[in-house]
């Protein structure tokens, strides 16, 4: 015979009871032999275990990853959203260096400079050299003429898209040429008294200059090697 409805409500009422019961305990109730072992039977359900978290410990953009062996549908969730997770990490300033030559001379001084500059990420967006006395050269690469002494130092700079810079400098001595002082010749004796076919010696001495070779003018009178004047006349070198 079928169960009318009132015997089904029964029924379900005794089959919550034993499955919130707990292991080895018998369920309270007069309609408890009606109740198949199949139905009476209580299942426990094992707790599922949290997912780890993983932790960056170096530089760089990495995948944060996590697996679960549970079939629980939010922990699922779960999994799936660390996998989708990624770890950024602060970007590091470019890098420099950077040759002038020559780093000394004279004015007007004409030197050339190349630098080498490198970025981490690879995003360098400008580099410029200045040269110290207020003009500069875009790129890694140029030369330039110091008019002025003095002490200059030149830098170079690089910049990434994060706004990071990189410098490296050199100093350069630019001088004034050495000043050259004018040649001179003087004669000795400056003046003499030459009696009639008399003679005088006269010597002449060239001061700041490697060439000490002279040449004599007499406006009278015979002038013999070494210069020996025949009778009275002033004379000078040439």
């Amino acid at each position: 015979m079928g169960r009318s409805q009132h015997q089904r409500r029964r029924l379900r009422s005794h089959q919550l009871r034993i499955q919130q019961a707990k292991p080895g305990m018998r369920p309270s109730g007069s309609n408890y032999s009606r109740l198949s072992p199949r139905t009476a039977r209580c299942h426990l359900k094992k707790p599922s275990r949290k997912p780890a978290d993983k932790w960056a410990t170096s530089a760089g953009v990495q995948a944060a990853t996590a697996t679960a062996s549970t079939s629980d549908p939010f922990v699922g969730l779960i999994v799936a959203l660390k996998n989708s997770q990624t770890v950024a990490v602060a970007p590091t300033a470019p890098s420099c260096t950077l040759a002038v030559s020559p780093s000394s001379g004279t004015v007007p001084l004409a030197v050339q400079a190349s630098a080498t500059c490198s970025d981490p990420q690879n995003s360098l967006v400008s580099t410029a050299i200045a040269w110290g006395d207020g003009s500069s050269t875009t790129g890694t690469s140029g030369s330039h003429t110091y008019t002025t002494a003095g002490s200059f130092t030149v830098r170079v700079t690089a910049i990434d898209s994060s706004n990071l810079t990189g410098t490296a400098i050199q100093a350069v001595t630019a001088s004034n040429a050495a000043t050259i002082p004018p040649v001179s010749v003087s004669v000795s004796p400056a003046s003499a008294t030459i009696t009639s076919s008399g003679t005088q010696m006269f010597t002449a001495t060239v001061a700041n200059s490697a060439n000490q070779a002279v040449t004599w003018k007499a406006s009278a009178g015979t002038i013999s090697a070494g210069c020996l004047l025949r009778q009275w006349y002033r004379l000078s070198p040439r």
